[in-house]
């Protein structure tokens, strides 16, 4: 077996209030709704992810359309570039900053039920995933 094992799951009623995930997607949906100049000034930098910018899928089997995307970092607080973070619609930060606390706290509250599993202190948990440069 590998080193390392990768888990990919669906967390389902996590606790995350409706208003919260309402919320988001509004101030996502508004963004993107900005004319090209506005989101531009999020934009990301040449070999960057984080920021505006366009997902490209190269294919030879498929035409695909352009996709639109923005990737910010909001945790942990250490690698947040707030310079990235769209200033319209005037919310977005704000409601971005209270998404991501919630998330957050569901992230906790997973690494700590995934320890009580593997009977092991959760500390050890994070120090492992702290070790690990990803």
């Amino acid at each position: 077996m590998d080193e390392y094992t990768y888990l990919i799951l669906q967390l389902i009623n996590h606790g995350v209030p409706n208003e919260i995930l309402g919320n988001i997607k509004e101030e996502v949906q508004n963004f993107f709704h900005l004319p090209l100049q506005e989101k531009k000034q999020s934009a990301q930098k040449p070999g960057s992810l984080e920021g505006y910018g366009q997902a490209f899928v190269t294919s030879e089997d498929q035409k695909l359309p352009w996709n639109d995307m923005i990737f910010l970092k909001a945790l942990p607080v250490e690698i947040k570039n707030v310079n990235l973070w769209p200033q319209k619609p005037p919310t977005f930060r704000e409601t971005l900053e209270n998404y991501s606390e919630e998330t957050r706290n569901v992230a906790v509250s997973l690494v700590r039920f995934m320890a009580m599993g593997l009977e092991v202190e959760a500390k050890e948990i994070c120090k492992a995933y702290q070790r690990r440069k990803i």
